[in-house]
């Protein structure tokens, strides 16, 4: 397999708000592009529902598990608040 450059994956709040499935369909679609990297970009992320959120970490720590490194930036002070406060900034790393 030959990996390519870091993926960013912007997320939009339209994204965050779609059926679930749909999500992990547009997530996991950028594992077709084998990325060293995936970058996910929260900012234009103010809030976002726990379901959602689920979904991002269950997908953090399936391509983790793959080898490939996940990178979290521009995350909003009232979300950093948010992800601190249930304890997920250690699953998303240095936010």
């Amino acid at each position: 397999m030959v990996f390519n450059e870091k993926v960013t994956i912007s997320l939009k709040l339209n994204d965050l708000t779609m059926e679930y499935e749909d999500l992990r369909n547009y997530l996991n679609s950028h594992l077709e592009k084998n990325p060293t990297g995936i970058v996910l970009d929260f900012s234009q992320i103010e809030v976002i529902s726990s379901v959602a959120l689920g979904i991002l970490v269950g997908f953090t720590n399936r391509v983790r598990g793959l080898g490939i490194e996940v990178e979290v930036e521009n995350v909003s002070p009232r979300l950093k608040q948010i992800l601190r406060l249930v304890s997920l900034d250690r699953v998303f790393g240095s936010i």
